[in-house]
């Protein structure tokens, strides 16, 4: 986003969600993403879908990790 110069609002607006998603994917308070709405955004970020996400493991304190996808900031 900061290298298109694509701010919050202005990648909502042309993707048709409210910027709180937005905001929520980029600092990772959601973790997950509709799934019509991941293309749209890397169509606006030109870039391929599958680098909005990333793979990671969290530890949940009891001993096991699960895998998950976020939107991480470093690429959009």
């Amino acid at each position: 986003m900061v290298y298109r110069r694509i701010t919050n609002v202005s990648l909502a607006e042309r993707v048709g969600v409210d910027v709180g998603t937005i905001a929520h994917l980029r600092r990772g308070a959601r973790n997950n993403c509709d799934l019509a709405v991941a293309p749209r955004i890397a169509e606006v970020l030109e870039v391929p879908p599958n680098q909005l996400f990333v793979e990671r493991v969290i530890d949940d304190c009891s001993g096991g990790n699960r895998n998950g996808l976020a939107i991480t900031r470093k690429s959009a």
